[in-house]
């Protein structure tokens, strides 16, 4: 009987000290601000273009990147993004999109005499050889950056939709990817 009196005892204190800390990190996440939608931003733009980067291999097929790769990059930034309070909405810029800017409007002059004329999302990259008449949100080299392949995607061209329910922002960005 005292040994069970002592166990009550004990699990009261251990609940009691467990509630102080509920309520200490309770007060802790109230104090501190929500992150602002352009924050948010920031942290999608950095993202998304280390993820499709570490995404895109030499040897990739479009068909695979389109049709596995990209959607599965897009579904873990969608589910990310919806446990934060955010809806989320990525897809490639090519035709058929509905964007305000696709792959051919970084073209200059026609497909078949010109070259691209684009710089990637972070000033590093510029994009200047066509090689492809697909207006599919890739852009390609050949041949590739590191030397590895002959012809490979070396950019991808995101639209980006963000939003808090209130406000929005959206863009199109241009990632490099797969530069060796």
């Amino acid at each position: 009987m005292l040994l069970s009196g002592i166990i009550i005892t004990i699990a009261f204190i251990m609940t009691a000290l467990t509630l102080q800390q509920v309520g200490s990190l309770e007060r802790q996440a109230a104090a501190e601000p929500a992150l602002t939608l352009a924050a948010e931003w920031r942290f999608i733009h950095d993202r998304v273009g280390s993820n499709l980067n570490v995404s895109v291999t030499d040897t990739m097929k479009d068909a695979s990147f389109t049709s596995t790769t990209f959607p599965a990059v897009a579904a873990t930034f969608r589910a990310a993004e919806a446990e934060k309070g955010y809806d989320v909405t990525m897809r490639l810029a090519g035709s058929g999109s509905m964007v305000n800017k696709t792959e051919w409007n970084l073209v200059a002059g026609s497909l078949s005499t010109s070259s691209y004329n684009a710089w990637d999302v972070n000033g590093h990259v510029h994009f200047t050889q066509v090689n492809d008449t697909a207006n599919d949100g890739l852009l390609h080299q050949t041949p590739c950056p590191d030397g590895a392949a002959a012809a490979c995607i070396s950019g991808v061209l995101v639209a980006v939709h963000l939003s808090d329910g209130s406000s929005s922002l959206e863009e199109v960005l241009l990632y490099a990817v797969d530069q060796g």
